[in-house]
């Protein structure tokens, strides 16, 4: 099972988060929420020390897909798959026209939202959408390869782990046989820290 986490973690740019957690975690998730002229070059600016990075500590990334219109998630998708950084899963949102993308390569996934789920061959599992919104089915459980990991209180969600949520976390987590990756979506160092000491702790 791989670890991951955001990369937004302080602000800043892609690089400074992810150099931030190199020697932590397995991978970081690169969110790309719109792929506009400024994130792209950004973006491409970074490429080169986030793949030197990722050859010195042997780290890897996600990419959670843009989640404003289908141009925007194939730009960045072909972005990303033209570069050279190792990308083991790729997060979409289940935004209009996004079955043709997902026929097009066997890395995206689609994550359930509060409001709309997409059953797909490959899920990702946000339990604070799932808590807060729409329940998720057996089906989506089974094809799930990422799960999204953080705390949830009242009705508030990607807080830091809770002991509540960890435990309700890890029954999920038996419906999920084909589960590789857990990705604290968390957007702050501290509590990231705390979420995955609390992880730890509870193994």
């Amino acid at each position: 099972m791989k670890i991951g986490t955001t990369s937004w973690l302080i602000p800043g740019g892609y690089l400074e988060n992810v150099k931030l957690v190199a020697e932590i975690v397995d991978f970081v998730e690169l969110l790309v929420f719109s792929f506009d002229k400024e994130t792209r070059h950004m973006l491409k600016n970074e490429l080169p020390e986030l793949y030197k990075i990722s050859k010195k500590y042997g780290l890897k990334y996600t990419v959670h897909l843009p989640t404003d219109c289908i141009n925007n998630v194939e730009d960045a998708f072909n972005f990303f798959e033209e570069s050279n950084l190792p990308i083991l899963n790729y997060v979409a949102h289940p935004i209009d026209c996004i079955e043709p993308l997902l026929k097009k390569s066997d890395k995206i996934s689609v994550e359930n939202l509060k409001k709309d789920i997409l059953i797909h061959n490959r899920t990702v599992f946000d339990i604070g959408h799932h808590i807060l919104g729409m329940k998720v089915t057996k089906e989506f459980f089974e094809n799930t390869v990422e799960f999204h990991l953080m705390g949830v209180k009242g009705d508030q969600d990607h807080l830091k782990l809770d002991k509540e949520t960890l435990l309700l976390s890890k029954e999920y987590m038996k419906l999920m046989p084909n589960l590789k990756y857990i990705c604290f979506e968390v957007f702050d160092l501290n509590d990231f820290l705390d979420s995955y000491k609390l992880w730890r702790e509870n193994l």
